[in-house]
């Protein structure tokens, strides 16, 4: 049984015809989704298709997913194989039918190279042309509900300084087992995303392909906006990385980020706000610290504990009463001390704050091993 969408993108062909139905709509948001992140028209419909093959295999083998593509120019074909459809692991699905529509862009920017005179470039590589972070990458991002979680998972990464750097991501598929190489590829295309010409730069990206060429890190920094160098690239990418920590990405839950970002403000700063100007004679203050009475005597902490507290509570603002709570017990602490409270009293008011705060994090799986999502 053979089903064909309506602009001729995509055909189907599989025993049940419910099947194929779901697949062309399947494909097609895909398409359009792929479509809008990388800011092109897609080179799909009419002459130009993908082929999506349904076969039943062993029903108790595992399903497989096999993306093929063969020859070049007018010959050129895709075909997207599933072999128990039943038990397809979706994300792995996605991802491969994001590199054939990715490589789909690659040749037809290939063969308007060539239909407008130039100098043909070399002929095309294989499928891997494509590279691997950009079609896992473009995967990862257009699924809604991927995004957030991976934004949650990198931002942590990069704050316990354990994210692979971007040359690393873009030149090579790190091997460790269990690093989150997809929820990373994921973030790239975020922050293409942000990029001005966004369109342009894709563009760039896949005349760079179809000419055979690598879109190593090198080429990168001399092509990203605002890069003329490696560090340059680095400097760009983690910049990013630092404004996407001021997005709240999980609205009205608390996350192993947020906690994480939460507990690095438990202690007065230097640089805080009300702190006196003399602050290099001032290191910063512990929570326990502030239980001892000649710290509370300082005449400039009660201004400086009042903004700690404005601060705790801007920070717990949409994510989720939980974290609330547990902000909530700090605050009455620092307010405690603020007050002029007995030490007894301040000792059981941040006791019960840590306590709030590790059942929290047991809730949350704060600590627990994080592994890639597919």
């Amino acid at each position: 049984m053979v089903n064909t969408s309506s602009d001729g993108a995509f055909v189907v062909i599989g025993s049940n015809n419910v099947q194929n139905l779901d697949l062309i709509s399947w494909a097609q948001e895909l398409s359009r989704m792929t479509e809008k992140a990388v800011g092109l028209k897609t080179p799909y419909g009419g002459a130009r298709s993908i082929r999506i093959i349904v076969e039943n295999g062993d029903p108790a083998a595992p399903a497989k997913v096999l993306a093929d593509e063969r020859g070049d120019g007018a010959d050129f074909s895709q075909t997207l194989r599933i072999v128990n459809y039943d038990k397809v692991d979706v994300v792995l699905a996605g991802g491969l039918m994001c590199k054939l529509l990715l490589n789909g862009y690659v040749l037809s920017c290939r063969e308007k190279t060539m239909e407008a005179g130039a100098t043909a470039p070399a002929p095309m590589k294989p499928p891997a042309s494509v590279p691997v972070w950009l079609y896992r990458g473009i995967a990862q991002y257009i699924n809604q509900d991927l995004r957030p979680e991976n934004a949650e998972l990198i931002l942590l990464k990069w704050r316990k300084k354990e994210l692979k750097t971007l040359p690393e991501l873009l030149d090579a598929e790190p091997k460790d087992q269990g690093y989150p190489y997809d929820a990373s590829c994921g973030m790239i295309i975020a922050w293409l995303q942000s990029f001005p010409g966004k369109d342009e730069f894709f563009g760039k990206m896949f005349a760079q392909l179809a000419a055979g060429e690598a879109l190593s890190s090198e080429w990168f920094a001399k092509n990203a906006p605002g890069s003329a160098s490696i560090s340059d690239l680095k400097s760009n990418w983690e910049n990013w990385l630092v404004s996407q920590l001021n997005v709240i990405h999980k609205p009205g839950v608390a996350t192993p980020l947020s906690i994480d970002q939460l507990k690095d403000r438990l202690v007065i700063q230097p640089d805080d706000k009300g702190m006196p100007a003399f602050t290099n004679e001032i290191k910063k203050i512990t929570f326990d610290e502030l239980v001892d009475v000649k710290v509370r005597e300082s005449p400039w902490l009660p201004l400086a504990l009042q903004n700690k507290a404005a601060d705790l509570r801007l920070f717990a603002v949409g994510r989720g009463k939980e974290l609330g709570d547990v902000v909530d017990s700090y605050c009455k602490f620092l307010d405690a001390v603020v007050l002029g409270k007995r030490q007894g009293t301040l000792v059981k008011l941040l006791e019960k704050a840590r306590k709030d705060l590790k059942d929290l994090e047991s809730k949350v799986g704060v600590g627990k091993a994080e592994t890639d999502r597919r």
